[in-house]
């Protein structure tokens, strides 16, 4: 009997704390002017949506939040909105003077999945903004965002656990990231400081350390190759010879100094290597390197932020 009685006093609790949480959803009925709003009986949270768009892709964005405290029957007010009643309907106002009819969302599901995308792509967008900012000579794609949401498998979590939980991923992709890009700095650095000290051999074997890529997705193999030729233009043809496969890189890593490049074609021998490169520069084919990372550059930077809602 007294087992019977803890376990129905337990469901009891149960169902008490279910209620007192219970959420439900309002959207308001101007698609122009959308906003979703969780409700329960305490509290109110309003999100402002607008999107993004970009050839890479497109989405929901959460253009910023309000958490109402409830201090009324069918009252809420926060620091940019309030919500109250005008006869029967349910009406968002906020600080600027705009309000907007609110209605019950019923595909609640949907309103989930979207606040979820919208919160994925900000704070993807963050952590790559902030790593290219710490680490300017490597560029971390946001672009990526939209492909990766695509395959993500935990879309349908709840609002605040799909937070916690890509908090805790992006923190992880921030951390190894950043651990990576140190270690390509320092080296990057330690070639650039001893580029006229080191012999080659040295030099060369800290380049092999560094991703060979065209910039701006890198440039610690450009940087450094830069660094090494400016030391000795002789050691531009030695890099040619021990990087065949990245002889546009390393042409496009000393392409904007005319000195050098004079210096690099009085350097004797390597013939074969000099005909090569002064008959490419003198055609002007260095000219698609330099298109080829400036699309690159302004690809990977512009995203569009549509917050054609204003309230």
């Amino acid at each position: 009997m007294r087992r019977t009685f803890i376990v129905a006093l337990f469901c009891l609790l149960s169902l008490v704390t279910c209620f007192a949480h219970t959420k439900t959803y309002y959207r308001t009925t101007k698609a122009i002017y959308l906003h979703y709003v969780v409700m329960t009986n305490e509290t109110a949270i309003v999100y402002q949506i607008g999107s993004y768009k970009d050839k890479g892709g497109s989405g929901p964005a959460i253009i910023r939040t309000d958490t109402l405290s409830k201090f009324a029957e069918h009252e809420w007010k926060g620091n940019l909105y309030t919500i109250g009643t005008e006869g029967d309907d349910l009406l968002l106002r906020s600080n600027k003077y705009k309000e907007f009819h609110l209605e019950k969302v019923t595909d609640t599901e949907r309103v989930n999945r979207e606040l979820n995308h919208a919160y994925y792509l900000s704070s993807y967008f963050e952590v790559c903004r902030r790593l290219n900012k710490e680490f300017p000579l490597n560029h971390y794609s946001f672009r990526d965002a939209f492909y990766i949401w695509d395959r993500l498998d935990t879309k349908h979590y709840p609002h605040y656990d799909f937070v916690a939980y890509t908090n805790k991923e992006n923190s992880i992709l921030y951390d190894t990231a950043s651990e990576r890009q140190t270690i390509l700095t320092r080296t990057t650095n330690f070639i650039k400081q001893n580029a006229a000290k080191l012999n080659y051999a040295q030099l060369r074997d800290s380049l092999k350390s560094l991703p060979q890529v065209y910039r701006p997705q890198s440039a610690y193999f450009h940087e450094s190759v830069y660094a090494i030729v400016k030391a000795n233009p002789e050691n531009f043809y030695k890099i040619l010879q021990d990087f065949p496969a990245n002889k546009t890189i390393i042409y496009f890593a000393i392409d904007d100094d005319k000195e050098l490049i004079k210096q690099i074609r009085n350097v004797n021998g390597y013939d074969r290597l000099k005909k090569e490169f002064v008959k490419d520069y003198n055609l002007g084919r260095s000219m698609p390197y330099r298109v080829f990372g400036m699309y690159a550059l302004v690809g990977g930077l512009v995203v569009l932020l549509l917050v054609n809602q204003k309230n």
